[in-house]
């Protein structure tokens, strides 16, 4: 009897087909990863969710590390890809992170405020900080940041979480490019508004181009809280760094007339594109300004996926044993260096080898049901166990 095995991983994105074969006596292991795509049909679909929009005290839910206030988008359970949107505050916002405090120094700010009347196809996380520059030992930005994509991982997309920063939170911006954590590394978009004094050093303009991350700066020429000039120098060495000035990935936005504020002024409503704007070349190797007329800011922040890293390596097998009892069943086994997914088998008498489809089919080489067959998760990386019975 022959056993014949395969996995897939549908926890990663954009595999090649790629096969490997092991070999030990008479047993051959067939592994393949490939994507698994699979829908559902719940009576609860049935019903519109509307969206929500809750303020949520600090070390209430799971030991979240700071008050906030959380927007669900309608139906929100119908999915579980959802891009994230985590907005900072700056420096007038801040308090103890109770629900009280959220509540009262949040509630009819900016984005939240306007989160009321309006839907966008996010979770948007507006956490408060208690001097609004969310940095300290250790970076509060990472702490909460972190913790944020663990809990709310079920219903999220790994790959399009960005963050923007006003004002004061533009320390925030610096300090955790300085760090540059792994939590910075995967952020996929940054959109500093009105903020970001002194300009960035080498270090914090390398580690935000080496992350990859798109990044779209808005601040005003009539910004008498927070001088334009320290951002753009910080855009201009960005762009150096980087070596593009692909206006779709890399973007600073200059209004004439904003003032101080800019991202809950112009931004997320898309009201910018109304606004006078400075265009053409700003100098100093930075390229043109971003002149906004068109998309929407959100369209834009959907579209920033960091692509997955793809992973062309397949698990290594070894230790492969089969045993039959010398009737109707056998047992056998593999060990794996990767957890995940699941591990598909079947078992046949023929010296053929069945199709990758076939075997996720659970028949032969000519795909007939084959002699036993069955599928089993792989919770974690070692030996994988399979019993056969006919």
């Amino acid at each position: 009897m022959k056993l014949l095995t395969k996995s897939h991983s549908p926890l990663r994105l954009n595999h090649a087909t790629i096969t490997a074969m092991l070999k030990c006596k008479n047993l051959k292991w067939l592994i393949l990863k490939v994507l698994v795509l699979s829908s559902f049909f719940s009576f609860s679909d049935l019903f519109a969710q509307s969206s929500s929009l809750t303020p949520i005290g600090k070390q209430t839910r799971s030991g979240n590390p700071l008050g906030y206030y959380e927007y669900l988008p309608a139906n929100y359970n119908s999915r579980d890809d959802w891009p994230v949107f985590v907005v900072l505050h700056g420096l007038g916002r801040g308090g103890d992170g109770s629900q009280s405090s959220v509540t009262s120094k949040l509630s009819n700010w900016g984005i939240v405020n306007w989160l009321k009347n309006n839907d966008v196809p996010f979770v948007v996380l507006v956490p408060q900080d208690n001097d609004g520059s969310f940095s300290g030992n250790p970076l509060r930005v990472n702490s909460y940041y972190g913790w944020a994509r663990g809990e709310y991982a079920d219903k999220t997309t790994e790959f399009n979480w960005s963050v923007s920063y006003n004002s004061g939170s533009g320390a925030a911006f610096k300090n955790w490019s300085t760090a540059n954590t792994a939590n910075f590394q995967s952020v996929a978009a940054h959109v500093p508004s009105a903020a970001v004094t002194g300009g960035g050093t080498d270090a914090q303009e390398n580690a935000v181009a080496n992350s990859g991350a798109s990044v779209w700066f808005h601040h005003s020429l009539a910004d008498n809280t927070i001088a334009y000039q320290p951002t753009r120098n910080f855009f201009r060495g960005l762009i150096a760094k980087v070596g593009t000035t692909d206006l779709d990935k890399y973007r600073y936005t200059l209004y004439n007339n904003v003032g101080h504020g800019t991202f809950n002024s112009v931004v997320f409503n898309n009201n910018g594109r109304n606004q006078p704007q400075q265009s053409g070349d700003m100098g100093g190797g930075g390229g043109d300004y971003y002149e906004w007329r068109t998309d929407s800011f959100w369209d834009w922040l959907q579209q920033q996926n960091k692509n997955p890293v793809t992973d062309n390596t397949p698990p290594v097998l070894s230790n492969a044993t089969a045993v039959s009892d010398g009737s109707l069943s056998g047992s056998g086994s593999v060990t794996t260096d990767e957890s995940g997914g699941t591990l598909f088998w079947v078992a046949t008498t023929s010296s053929n080898t069945p199709s990758v489809n076939q075997i996720k089919a659970g028949q032969n080489h000519v795909g007939a049901t084959a002699v036993s067959e069955g599928s089993q998760s792989v919770g974690a990386s070692g030996i994988q166990n399979v019993d056969v019975a006919v």
